[in-house]
């Protein structure tokens, strides 16, 4: 490997130090957690570096290798999150390393394209949001109202509720939020379009406890389109091209996700890797019928402790005991790896039938 990194190290091509900043990139991300903060620092000057040498699909890729690490260097954090906006926009949306203070002068000195990944984060502090409402146009704004985990000064909430009177999707998003409560409550309910408005006016006088809490079953079903979500969704989504180009175990990455539980991330990482709609790996997990995970996990060549964390992630979700993991288990050594090879490839025509219709 090293010598491999000396070799292309000593070619001048931009191809060659895009391979080159891929793979320290790679060993980088695979080790953060164990470096000294002294080989960390000489990691983010060698990578520093190699960005100045790079096309911008390479800096694109490192971004998004990079953002949702907490052991990146914040100097070379603050580097990609002022580079072009799909650049910026992994570094701007997910890095813990950046600061509030960071993002605000982002924010001021940055374009719209950049302000809506700042709103997208999944924490937002209230001086945050100001400069992002102030300077932002309808998309930022409407991102904000819809991020439940934006926090709003007194002036952010009144703003977003004068902005409610004339926009449909950021007076939505305020009707989900359902922390608000006394007189932001009582704003958003008066903006509210005329039928709704009634609705929710009858709700409360009757009991504004009850209003409240029907809001905050609508806040449950959006959390599945939270920034937490949207994260997982990116790392799986790195993930599975890195597994493609034989970077990575989809071994390691599943047992990952299954310790963590991360089902819809799972279901992405599957879906990705096997060529199959999402959709369907969703509905295949999401079940107690253990043929389809199975034959799919068993056509993806997954080792059988793999797939037995996997089944432990399962019955946890679906509430089943984690002795039918065994059954399980005896089910998927039974399948033969060509049959099941034969089965994915159908479902990935079909696949392909459907999206080509």
């Amino acid at each position: 490997m090293f010598q491999r990194l000396i070799a292309l190290a000593q070619e001048p091509s931009s191809d060659k130090r895009r391979e080159l900043m891929g793979q320290v990139a790679d060993i980088f991300t695979e080790n953060a957690e164990t470096y000294s903060s002294r080989e960390l620092t000489l990691f983010g000057e060698i990578m520093a570096n190699l960005l100045n040498q790079i096309e911008r699909e390479g800096r694109r890729e490192t971004s998004e290798k990079l953002a949702p690490l907490c052991q990146t260097p914040r100097s070379l954090a603050l580097q990609l999150a002022h580079d072009e906006a799909d650049i910026a926009a992994p570094m701007l949306q997910y890095s813990p390393v950046l600061t509030t203070d960071d993002l605000i002068e982002l924010a001021k000195a940055k374009g719209q394209p950049h302000l809506q990944a700042i709103a997208r984060r999944a924490h937002l502090e209230s001086g945050l949001t100001d400069v992002l409402l102030e300077k932002g146009e309808a998309p930022v704004q409407q991102t904000l109202a819809a991020n439940t985990n934006a926090e709003f000064s007194e002036w952010g909430g009144k703003h977003l509720t004068e902005l409610a009177e004339n926009d449909a999707l950021v007076r939505n998003a305020l009707w989900m939020r359902a922390e608000q409560g006394g007189k932001a409550f009582a704003n958003i309910i008066s903006v509210l379009p005329e039928g709704h408005r009634a609705i929710f006016e009858k709700l409360t006088n009757a009991s504004e406890e009850a209003a409240k809490n029907l809001l905050a079953i609508a806040a449950q079903i959006a959390k599945r389109n939270t920034p937490e979500y949207r994260r997982r969704r990116l790392h799986a989504k790195i993930a599975a091209k890195e597994i493609k180009a034989g970077r990575r175990s989809l071994d390691t990455i599943v047992r990952q996700y299954s310790e963590k539980n991360w089902m819809l991330a799972l279901a992405h990482l599957l879906a990705s890797v096997a060529g199959i709609e999402e959709k369907v790996v969703i509905n295949i997990l999401a079940k107690s019928a253990n043929e389809a995970p199975a034959l799919l996990c068993r056509a993806l060549g997954m080792q059988e402790e793999t797939y037995r964390a996997l089944c432990l992630a399962r019955c946890e979700r679906l509430k089943l005991p984690d002795s039918i993991t065994e059954q399980w288990l005896e089910e998927f050594r039974a399948l033969d790896g060509e049959t099941a090879r034969r089965g994915l490839r159908f479902i990935a025509v079909r696949t392909r039938l459907r999206q080509a219709s």
